[in-house]
């Protein structure tokens, strides 16, 4: 995917949203995508969904439309193991103000 940020964000994620729950509530996912990113490693406290503290080992920022429920493999992460996959926990966006531009920094 080329991002028109592309010289501050010269990591690619792999990314696979969520799908549908089987009737045990077991995810299922879609096909699997990749999206230009900033990716940094660290420890980030944040917040989840539910407003509890929470600790995030990496942060990434991308124009790349990346929901809340899917997962997300880091650069050095073998995508064919769903285990080492990362779920997002916060997810923020911000636009320009003519919207032509949309960012979205999310922490895993």
């Amino acid at each position: 995917m080329s991002s028109r940020l592309g010289h501050i964000m010269p990591d690619t994620v792999t990314y696979a949203t969520w799908s549908t729950g089987n009737n045990s509530g077991d995810p299922s996912w879609g096909s699997q995508s990749t999206a230009d990113a900033r990716v940094e490693f660290g420890s980030f406290k944040t917040r989840n969904a539910q407003g509890v503290e929470v600790d995030a080992q990496a942060r990434i920022f991308t124009e790349t439309d990346i929901p809340r429920k899917a997962r997300v493999w880091l650069p050095g992460d073998d995508t064919a193991k769903g285990n080492e996959a990362r779920k997002v926990t916060r997810r923020v966006e911000a636009s320009t103000p003519d919207a032509g531009l949309t960012l979205y920094e999310l922490y895993l």
